[in-house]
């Protein structure tokens, strides 16, 4: 019997603004109970400075309306890898209005598989925003584009 308490970090914002990049999180839910960083690959928005169907914030409401849905399905990247099966991502807008920042507040991680070259098959965990709410800081710094490979 183990006297191992599993602990788990929240994980780390997304590397990048935009396109592809990385969140991690420090856990002990192994074998050996060691503390150890897990990563995951996740993507706030594409990099581009005009994204078809955004919303913002509604005068009053206190909610951010401006997540939204990929209009298309479409394979991830990872390193060379392409995900097995098409997604229809959500992604959170540039800004919401007086320039603050939208960014994920709700999200899951599901492992997906990736294929890579010579057929080999590996799982990556990977970010699925479900909701984006604005935050007080100003971000127009913050928004420039931070790395631009997109994610087709």
């Amino acid at each position: 019997m183990s006297n191992c308490i599993e602990w788990t970090s929240d994980w780390s914002p997304c590397s990048h603004s935009c396109g592809p990049g990385v969140s991690t999180r420090n856990a002990n839910n192994n074998w050996a109970c060691r503390l150890q960083t897990e990563t995951r690959l996740c993507q706030v928005r594409p990099c581009q400075t005009l994204m078809p169907g955004l919303r913002t914030l509604q005068p009053g409401s206190g909610v951010c309306e401006s997540s939204y849905s990929s209009t298309r399905s479409i394979q991830l990247e990872h390193q060379g890898c392409w995900s097995t099966r098409a997604y229809r991502p959500r992604f959170c807008a540039l800004t919401c209005l007086e320039g603050r920042c939208c960014s994920p507040s709700h999200t899951r991680t599901l492992r997906m598989v990736f294929r890579c070259p010579q057929n080999r098959l590996t799982l990556q965990q990977v970010m699925v925003i479900e909701s984006c709410s604005c935050s007080i800081a100003n971000c127009r710094q913050s928004t420039a584009a931070q790395n631009i490979l997109l994610w087709p």
